[in-house]
């Protein structure tokens, strides 16, 4: 994500995470469905073709450029510009200089995750991949709970991702990360819990699964875009701690999302699709305490998140001893 511009970042981004979910819920089907010797070779062809079309994909894969220049390897940074350039049949302009002053910063580690002024943002952002790793593989546990054929409910709330992949590109930069993340996620609460309250009588059905799709829609718009909106939020030497942080918040999300889909049922019906929608809810609430990004140079060190804002006073204090160093 960091290789690409910032007004692009968004798209890319999204159509790689939906090629990446489009294949993992591909191959996971296939593995719980195949029973046949033949089926299994398909499988396996499948998955080597994958693997040398990654394999082909690290090969030209580069480093990046941001990420060097906090290092102040400057001249590996301009080969990696120049071989850019011959990619795309351009010259680099060799006077154009990368060694613009930044402020420095020492190595950073996990625990700089919840300095005082980073706490709030690395816990929101946990959260909210939490709720979204919950809600995006509840709604989908819970296809055949909205009525109808569990096969085809479980068809259209995959297909329901596409559009959704396609929205997210456009509105993430049209009204912003942190807008359309939080009332994506206010909206598929307020389609969630009113699934339980639709019938599932011949006249309803209908009514409530494109409810649900609705709702499942929405959630997954929310999910599209968090992607990108943390990558940006995380300055670029914490961002790997970073997204190793909200990744596994996901992770915990989608491992309880069958005991909440399915295991408390046991109370009621209706239990699982109200305690989803009010998941997202609070997500929506907790997206507000984040910062939007869009449009925004991504922060490259920490210390540079630090002195950002002039109403942040462990930044004012790393400015005011930076700026005596720097006079004497």
């Amino acid at each position: 994500m960091e290789l690409q511009e910032t007004t692009l970042r968004n798209t890319n981004t999204i159509c790689d995470a939906s090629d990446t979910g489009v294949q993992k819920d591909k191959h996971q089907k296939k593995t719980d469905m195949l029973s046949s010797d033949m089926e299994t070779n398909t499988n396996h062809g499948s998955t080597e073709e994958m693997t040398m079309l990654k394999i082909d994909d690290f090969l030209r894969m580069v480093e990046s450029v941001r990420w060097l220049r906090t290092k102040e390897r400057y001249s590996d940074a301009k080969s990696i510009l120049r071989r850019m350039a011959r990619w795309n049949h351009k010259e680099l302009d060799e006077t154009a200089g990368i060694e613009r002053p930044i402020i420095s910063t020492k190595r950073t580690t996990p625990l700089d995750l919840f300095r005082r002024n980073l706490v709030v943002s690395t816990l929101a952002q946990g959260c909210l991949w939490f709720v979204n790793g919950l809600v995006y593989y509840g709604l989908s546990l819970s296809a055949d709970d909205l009525g109808g054929s569990m096969y085809l409910n479980f068809v259209y709330v995959s297909l329901a991702e596409i559009p959704s992949a396609i929205c997210a590109a456009d509105f993430s930069n049209r009204f912003g990360r942190k807008r359309t993340t939080v009332v994506a996620l206010i909206l598929a609460g307020v389609f969630c819990i009113s699934v339980p309250y639709i019938p599932l009588t011949e006249a309803g059905k209908p009514s409530r699964l494109a409810v649900g799709l609705l709702g499942k829609f929405f959630l997954t718009l929310s999910f599209d875009i968090i992607t990108i909106w943390s990558v940006e939020l995380f300055p670029t030497d914490l961002r790997s701690k970073g997204l190793s942080f909200v990744y596994m918040c996901g992770n915990v999300g989608s491992t309880a999302s069958p005991w909440i889909a399915k295991g408390l049922k046991v109370f009621s019906d209706e239990v699982p699709f109200i305690v989803m929608g009010v998941s997202a809810l609070v997500g929506g609430a907790v997206g507000l305490l984040l910062e939007e990004t869009n449009g925004r140079d991504a922060k490259d060190t920490l210390n540079e998140f630090l002195a950002d804002g002039v109403d942040n006073k462990e930044g004012k204090e790393f400015l005011q001893n930076h700026n005596a160093n720097v006079e004497t």
